[in-house]
């Protein structure tokens, strides 16, 4: 009897070894994009070892990977009914953000604080759906909490700075933000951010300087060069500004940096070479232009094309897949669908940080509108109830700035 007991413990044994090489081989063939030969492995660790939860998790990394994300999904969730860990429910959160399915993700992620109060991930990853639907209150929350359980988690901190500014804590978004430059000094990205933190409150020098900084980490850093443009601009270094922006596309030719200094010629009157960077903005990247194509309607009509920018707006609009969201309701506005009070009326959003976001742009684009159609008197109003949002965060209240600037 003695034996038999001996040898099935043998047995169990050699399974969990075979396991864990197969474990061991499927974590390797993940690292080198091999997500075929790992997927193959990790089945060959279920077959050695069904009641283990490992093996079913790495499955369900792989089968994700190769965009078989309902097959993913129930290998993740017989992981989960194996062993109810955070870490499993973190991952079918991720994956049901790949499914598009929200609701499903921030129910995982819930539930995972629920099991795994300690788990960091789970509460930045939280977070990062709350804020995504504008409760920026409690995206903030549950980003101080993925920070105080890991001192280390630096996009915690990164996106809890950025929710300060949507909650317009400036003064806090530049205490994340000062941490972060602290701690990871050699990279751009933390002076980037105080930078424009300190543009938006007017500390211009300051800027400068923290854009001086991303630059000398990343010489090919093109927001850095823009958003150091604006700030010389505003010290009144015109010459220095352009040469800023100018060199931006030449360091870092991408959409971004081109729709980022067609703002800047936009705001400086330049409409030509605003229209110019902002077409080229939508050629390098057509998916995800959607604000840049609204700012490219404002320099063409102001080059006498309206007619063609109605048309090359409209077209964009009718064909996205979205029909009555926000940004429809200001293409419909734009291209004359839609009148103005109908228009500022609709923004008009439940939640009051989105409410207030609307408004912000409603207004620009509103005040925008008139002084395309000479109504200076009329656009000056709405251009200040812009302002009187706070958003500064948003393009949309550093182009009315700037226009009610000029208008002085």
């Amino acid at each position: 009897m003695g034996g038999m007991r001996w040898m099935t413990c043998l047995l169990l044994a050699s399974a969990a070894l075979a396991q864990d090489v197969s474990l061991a081989e499927g974590d390797k063939k993940m690292r080198a994009r091999d997500y075929e030969g790992a997927l193959a492995e990790y089945d060959k660790a279920v077959a050695e070892a069904p009641e283990d939860p490992h093996g079913h998790a790495g499955r369900a990394g792989a089968l994700s990977a190769l965009k078989r994300n309902d097959e993913a999904i129930a290998s993740v969730t017989r992981a989960i009914e194996l062993r109810p860990e955070g870490r499993f429910y973190h991952m079918r959160g991720l994956i049901q953000l790949v499914r598009e399915d929200e609701a499903a993700a921030l129910a995982d992620f819930t539930k995972g604080i629920e099991v795994a109060p300690d788990l960091g991930l789970l509460h930045r990853a939280r977070a990062d759906i709350l804020y995504g639907r504008h409760d920026y209150a409690g995206a903030a929350r549950g980003y101080e909490r993925a920070f105080e359980i890991d001192a280390r988690d630096l996009t915690a901190v990164e996106r809890l700075g950025q929710t300060k500014e949507s909650l317009r804590d400036f003064e806090g978004a530049l205490r994340h933000y000062t941490y972060l430059a602290e701690t990871a000094s050699h990279h751009p990205r933390p002076f980037q951010m105080r930078g424009d933190v300190k543009l938006a409150l007017g500390d211009y020098k300051g800027a400068v300087d923290d854009f001086d900084a991303a630059i000398y980490n990343d010489e090919k850093d093109g927001h850095s060069y823009v958003s150091r443009a604006r700030a010389k601009l505003a010290l009144g270094k015109k010459e220095e500004a352009d040469a800023d922006a100018a060199r931006s596309v030449e360091m870092d030719d991408n959409a971004r940096t081109h729709a980022e200094r067609g703002r800047y010629w936009f705001d400086t009157g330049r409409s030509k070479e605003a229209a110019a960077d902002f077409a080229k903005a939508v050629e390098k990247d057509p998916e995800d232009q959607d604000y840049t194509r609204l700012f490219l309607f404002l320099a063409r009509s102001k080059l006498g094309e309206r007619d063609a920018a109605v048309a090359q707006l409209k077209a964009y609009a009718d064909g996205r897949a979205r029909k009555d969201d926000w940004y429809a309701r200001i293409a419909a506005f734009l291209t004359g669908q839609m009148k103005e009070e109908a228009f500022l009326a609709s923004a008009n959003a439940e939640n009051a940080y989105l409410a207030r976001e609307q408004e912000c742009e409603a207004c620009w684009y509103a005040g925008a509108a008139r002084l395309l159609s000479g109504d200076a008197a009329g656009a000056k109003p709405l251009l200040e109830r812009c302002i009187a949002t706070d958003v500064r965060n948003f393009i949309e209240y550093g182009s009315a700035r700037a226009a009610l600037a000029a208008m002085e």
